[in-house]
């Protein structure tokens, strides 16, 4: 429920939302269609896809590619949110540059109350590990570009690590928004 209401919440005009249900066994996808049935006048475009078998991460996000038409893409899981106003200031941060996505300061919550490590655009610091989290506002272009996420066979918990290296080895940037607008449930 807090996904879903930080992104109604978001000042963001025009959004469009396609959840992906990675063959859940409860009944998330139900829960979705209902809220985005409940608040259809504030999304421009609301759909729910569900796949027949689970796929992980990965191809969750890639199927919310695929479903989409959008010029910029953002991932929330559903058990993370976002803060009021989110999405406009990474888009901001993205107008303004030719990076090929926006990622801000997390916030830690539920068993641990903290902030993340994200900091600015550094490709050599991801040799040491991932300080950007899967919650980034990112060019579509820029995603089709690099064949969107790549599914990894040894650890599904790595797929947004491998797509900032994929981008960081292509040349692209990333810019950092120095702000606490993601949530992230620990």
């Amino acid at each position: 429920l807090e996904s879903r209401t930080s992104i109604a919440n978001q000042d963001f005009q025009a959004l469009s939302v396609i959840v992906v249900d990675d063959c859940s066994r409860d009944d998330g996808a139900q829960t979705a269609a209902a809220f985005l049935e409940q608040h259809r006048m504030r999304f421009s475009e609301a759909r729910v896809i569900r796949h027949d078998r689970n796929q992980g991460p990965s191809m969750a996000r890639n199927s919310g590619i695929a479903w989409s038409r959008e010029p910029y893409l953002f991932m929330l899981d559903a058990d993370n949110r976002l803060r009021p106003p989110a999405l406009s200031r990474l888009m901001e941060a993205l107008e303004s540059s030719s990076a090929a996505f926006a990622y801000s300061q997390l916030r830690f919550f539920g068993d641990e109350d903290d902030i993340g490590i994200a900091d600015i655009w550094q490709p050599a610091q991801l040799a040491l590990g991932n300080y950007i989290d899967a919650m980034a506002l990112i060019r579509r272009e820029r995603l089709l570009e690099i064949g969107g996420y790549a599914v990894l066979a040894e650890d599904v918990s790595w797929e947004d690590y491998d797509l900032w290296c994929r981008f960081a080895e292509l040349g692209y940037e990333g810019v950092f928004v120095p702000e606490l607008l993601c949530e992230y449930r620990v």
